[in-house]
């Protein structure tokens, strides 16, 4: 008995979705095909962007520009009835009437068509899956990590953050409080921490594949050792 208390066993695990569950990346190709498709989607509802290809893609990316200084700022995130009228697609001044009833549709459109995804097969272990746009908050900021938590009815010093970025990810879960966060490098990581600081929170591990964590899970937490019924108990969460 040496009177020094046991450090919380770790229970829960905590994944970020992009650059994590899924790489995720974009370029000229898959810009290229967003916007002819949203082009495609506007005029089959009626509204026509009335400009060339290249005038659409620059009013649409200055919004997109606009609604990330906007939403990265405050730590916060809209809903898609009001991201694409009063950002990404606010240049057109298209009928509000007309657009709003097809937000959801273009935001899903985005997604798939902007993006190129390498999903890692893993989203069915999971338990719960806290959104930021349901929220409306988003990473660092700490309500979306204290909100997720009550979701999982767990508290931050028995969780693992597991995210690819320290600006959003590993600084958000430490200063939540969260037992251990880990990064794992994705093809966007160094761009999206291009302007974190030198003296900012520090992972504490870094990783290269998702599997790589369980070995150092083992030997921290021996409790937590994940079997194949834990790995079907549901003790994960996914953040989008």
């Amino acid at each position: 008995m040496t009177g020094k208390e046991d450090p919380p066993m770790l229970n829960t695990v905590l994944f970020d979705m992009g650059g994590t569950l899924e790489d995720i990346w974009n370029n000229q190709e898959t810009q290229a095909k967003a916007m002819d498709a949203l082009q495609k989607t506007l005029r089959a509802h009626g509204l026509e962007p009335g400009c060339s290809p290249e005038e659409f893609d620059r009013r649409v990316m200055a919004g997109l520009k606009e609604y990330k200084r906007w939403s990265e700022g405050l730590e916060l995130e809209k809903k898609p009835e009001e991201i694409w009228p009063d950002y990404y697609l606010k240049e057109f001044g298209f009928d509000r009437e007309k657009l709003i009833p097809i937000t959801e549709e273009l935001a899903n459109l985005w997604e798939v068509t902007y993006y190129h995804r390498e999903e890692y097969g893993i989203r069915g272990c999971m338990e719960d899956v806290t959104v930021s746009s349901v929220t409306g908050y988003r990473k660092p900021h700490p309500e979306i990590f204290r909100i997720s938590l009550r979701q999982m009815q767990t508290t931050a010093e028995n969780c693992v953050y597991v995210g690819d970025t320290i600006s959003r990810d590993i600084i958000g879960a430490k200063q939540a409080g969260f037992g251990k966060a880990v990064q794992i490098v994705s093809a966007l990581s160094a761009q999206k921490d291009a302007a974190t600081a030198a003296d900012a929170e520090k992972p504490d591990l870094v990783i290269q594949n998702l599997l790589d964590m369980i070995p150092w899970l083992d030997q921290i937490n021996p409790d937590m050792h994940i079997d194949e019924a834990q790995q079907s108990s549901g003790m994960f969460v996914p953040f989008f």
